[in-house]
């Protein structure tokens, strides 16, 4: 039975990426990832989540995201969650769930410009796989 570690998220940046490059010269770049959901409680009231999501990148994803995104935009992230186990300052034993993104998407500028914008070429606006 084969396997699948996938997930794609759309939500909206919470600050602008960090990042930088590693002594061998390959870019990488961390995005925080705001995804909202909304939903009817049981009484019929509307109910708000945010979800935030530490996003990580490599590569031509890092550099796509350092130079084009900034906090507040809308984007959509492919990739894969992985886990990283350490020991906190008190002693105690942590997980800590990552997502390792391998494709990012620029949606929209804006909160309020959630439809993709087209760029005359048949593609999305920044695209980058």
């Amino acid at each position: 039975m084969p396997y699948d570690n996938t997930l794609h998220l759309m939500g909206f940046l919470g600050s602008d990426p960090e990042g930088g490059y590693f002594n061998d010269g390959t870019a990488h770049a961390k995005l925080s990832l705001a995804v909202n959901e909304k939903r009817r409680g049981r009484n019929g009231e509307q109910i708000e989540h945010t979800e935030w999501f530490s996003i990580l990148l490599r590569e031509k994803s890092a550099e796509f995201a350092m130079q084009y995104l900034k906090k507040g935009n809308c984007v959509s992230v492919w990739g894969s969650i992985w886990s990283r186990h350490f020991t906190d300052k008190q002693g105690s034993e942590r997980t800590l769930y990552e997502v390792r993104g391998n494709k990012v998407k620029f949606i929209s500028a804006k909160q309020s410009e959630v439809s993709e914008r087209d760029t005359g070429d048949g593609g999305a606006a920044a695209y980058l796989g």
